[in-house]
């Protein structure tokens, strides 16, 4: 006990059951101090048998933020005021609100204890403003006004104060429905539906009962009732309306005497009730309010703090269960691919499955579809098909559930069907579509299960799991290209039996999104009417790989070669015999490359033969697959073949004598002409003579 709470400064034994022996001692400590709130009353059994001992387990408080408050300075017993037949309690508080004092009321509970949270809390203040010290002294148990109803009188500084009981009122509601369930021919709806079809029938009750015992006549006692009325109130859409109001919601305000008053209303349906499990839900809440009795001095009886507010029924709707009243459903599933034969991983992205479902049993509840599907799908959405062969509108709502669960590493959808009803004999057809990962790994065959479950608890069977196997392939793009190093023109002597160095080379580029084995097969034409063309074809790698090689060789399809030349001059495997060579790469990785060189002798001896200008050499390389593992797609084939080209051409040799020899004699022919022409012109006569001869004698002689 806290030092200086005064401890003991009121007491009161109480007798909670009026069996006429006390079960509890209060013990008051009004100076008891705490942060909030001043004043403590412990609440002290009185101890049973011999050996007993005296606890004080339960204490009683005021409210909150009155730390001088003095709760317990007075206190005493009220005797019954709310008709509960147990012993009510007053506690004054006259420190309260800077000393103008508050009371508080505590009930009697069973079991010979009482409430520690008060139903009452009478402050000074709003009894009369000028109060001060309200609630230091009390008194009560006693009916001073003569109505039947204890009285409490209390003590504040210079005045006394008689609060008087009030007569406690409790309300009984009855709600009833007629017929007890909503018929499934009003319910259902069909391809023409009627709006506003008659659900049924709801009888409302009201019965007002006194619970305190008092001289009051029975038929003075009055209450104003305001009730409030919701059918399906947590829906959005309730599924029934008042046929009075066309609203799902109706108050009413009504006097009401202590007798029963009824009323009876009818509900009409809105629309196609899609959930036809949960029961239609009617819920009544209330207020109360006394009417003053004027033969006692208007005083107004009062609802019970305890008395229940708010009243619910429930109006459920008639199930296809059979005589036994147990669904019991039949449910398939079986589903298709779609008309598609192969899964091609890197292709389209999405994947789409048409899923059926049947009850060929009665109502199903809460019908659900799990489809179990490999890592590299994922949930897109889902979607009704179109065509159904009913005519109802189905809902459809799926989750996904990424986690890989089960011992086969599956993750998961679950949709629901039509929730809660999966009606009897129907038929849903729905299809979800599926995200491919480009990068996906599934194998040969991609594995995919259904399976369909009900809270019906049937009994799972071969009808209610499906599955289904679908071949699957990877899409790869593999490009080969002929390098522009390559031989491009060769030219020869036709009367010199020489060869040159032919190569073409070819680039392979992986620009797909994963690895694979491929075979690179190159076609080279080796001889031409049993003459060698190129001699000794050899392959070379720009990098190490492992790879093996093998040839063979091909007799050509078109036997007369020159006819085919004259058409289009080219020697290729059509004409001549090609010899194939395969090298198969273990593995090509991805956005790798890699350069291939054919190399060899290209001779000239059978060009003799062929009689044209011109000639082209042509080679082709070509990458082949696992056809039954790897797919393209469309359009890319044609970056699986390449061909490389070689012109051929011969060039003639001139001998330079006869050119020169009469090159030689021509120029002196035309040399000794000019020469002859010349002297006869007199270009080569001596005319010095002439010249001296003319000047005179005066002329100095040459020194």
């Amino acid at each position: 006990f806290q030092i200086g709470s005064y401890f003991g400064a009121s007491l009161s034994s109480v007798d909670i059951d009026n069996d006429g022996n006390s079960d509890l001692v209060l013990i008051g400590a009004p100076h008891y101090y705490e942060q909030t709130r001043g004043g403590q009353v412990s609440v002290c059994p009185l101890p049973r048998g011999q050996r007993a001992k005296w606890q004080c387990g339960a204490v009683l408080r005021g409210e909150q933020g009155h730390p001088w408050g003095r709760f317990g300075a007075a206190m005493t017993v009220l005797g019954d005021v709310n008709g509960d037949k147990l012993t009510d309690v007053a506690i004054g508080a006259p420190g309260e609100q800077e000393n103008k004092g508050a009371v508080y009321l505590f009930h009697g509970t069973s079991g010979a204890g009482i409430s520690l949270s008060h139903s009452q809390w009478i402050q000074g203040s709003q009894v009369s403003p000028g109060l001060q010290y309200f609630g230091q002294s009390l008194s009560g148990g006693r009916d001073l006004t003569m109505d039947g109803l204890v009285d409490l009188a209390i003590g504040a500084q210079g005045h006394v104060l008689l609060l008087r009981s009030q007569p406690v009122l409790r309300l009984e509601v009855t709600m009833e429905f007629t017929p007890k369930e909503v018929a499934r021919n009003v319910f259902e709806c069909h391809e023409k539906v009627e709006r506003g079809q008659t659900a049924g029938e709801v009888r409302v009750c009201l019965r007002v009962h006194k619970k305190t015992r008092d001289r009051l006549r029975e038929g003075e006692i009055q209450s104003n009732v305001t009730y409030d009325l919701a059918l399906d109130p947590r829906l959005p859409h309730p599924r029934v309306v008042f046929d009075e109001t066309k609203n799902s919601t109706r108050r009413q305000t009504r006097i009401l005497k202590l007798n029963q008053e009824c009323e009876t209303l009818k509900l009409l349906l809105v629309y196609c009730v899609e959930d036809s499990v949960n029961p239609i839900i009617l819920h009544f809440n209330f207020s109360l309010v006394g009417e003053p009795i004027p033969s006692f001095k208007n005083l107004q009886p009062v609802l019970a703090v305890d008395a229940q507010r708010h009243f619910t029924a429930l109006f459920p709707f008639e199930q296809n269960c059979g005589s036994d009243s147990i669904c019991h459903d039949d449910l398939s599933i079986t589903f298709t691919f779609m008309g598609l034969d192969t899964l091609v991983v890197g292709g389209p992205r999405d994947f789409n499955v048409t899923l059926t479902v049947r009850n060929q049993g009665e109502d199903s509840y809460r019908t659900q579809v799990t489809v179990f599907y490999p890592p590299g799908l994922s949930y897109r959405r889902v979607s009704v098909a179109q065509k159904q062969l009913s005519w109802r509108r189905w809902r459809l709502t799926c989750e996904a559930d990424d986690s890989i669960s089960g011992p086969e590493g599956l993750k998961n959808s679950s949709c629901s069907i039509n929730h809660p009803i999966f009606p009897n004999s129907s038929e849903v057809t729905f299809n979800i579509t599926f995200g491919v990962e480009s990068d996906a790994s599934f194998g040969n065959r991609l594995l995919l299960k259904a399976s369909v479950t009900s809270e019906n608890n049937t009994t799972r069977t071969n009808k209610t799991e499906f599955q289904l196997e679908l071949p699957v392939k990877y899409t790869v793009f593999v490009v080969v290209t002929s390098h522009e190093v390559s031989t491009k023109y060769l030219n020869f002597i036709a009367e010199e039996k020489t060869s040159h160095t032919i190569e073409h080379k070819y680039e392979f580029n992986n620009l797909g999104q994963r690895s694979l084995p491929i075979s690179v097969v190159f076609w080279v034409p080796i001889k031409l009417n049993q003459v060698t063309v190129w001699d000794n074809p050899q392959v070379t790698f720009s990098k190490n790989l492992s790879s093996t090689c093998h040839t063979k060789e091909r007799e050509p399809p078109l036997s007369d070669f020159l006819v085919e030349l004259k058409k289009t001059p080219v020697v290729n495997c059509s004409i001549a015999l090609c010899q194939r060579i395969q090298c198969d790469i273990v593995s090509f990785g991805i956005q790798e490359k890699v350069n291939i060189t054919l190399q060899g002798k290209l001779s000239f001896d059978w060009y003799i033969k062929t009689s044209t200008n011109y000639l082209q050499v042509v080679s082709t390389a070509e990458v082949l697959f696992d056809n039954l593992k790897f797919a393209l797609l469309p359009g890319q084939e044609a970056f699986l073949r390449a061909q490389t080209e070689t012109k051929v051409e011969p060039s003639e040799v001139h001998n330079p004598l006869p050119l020169i020899v009469g090159s030689s004699v021509g120029g002196l022919v035309v040399l000794a002409l000019i020469t002859a022409g010349l002297y006869k012109l007199g270009f080569f006569k001596r005319q010095y003579k002439d010249m001296m001869s003319e000047a005179g004698p005066d002329a100095a002689q040459p020194q």
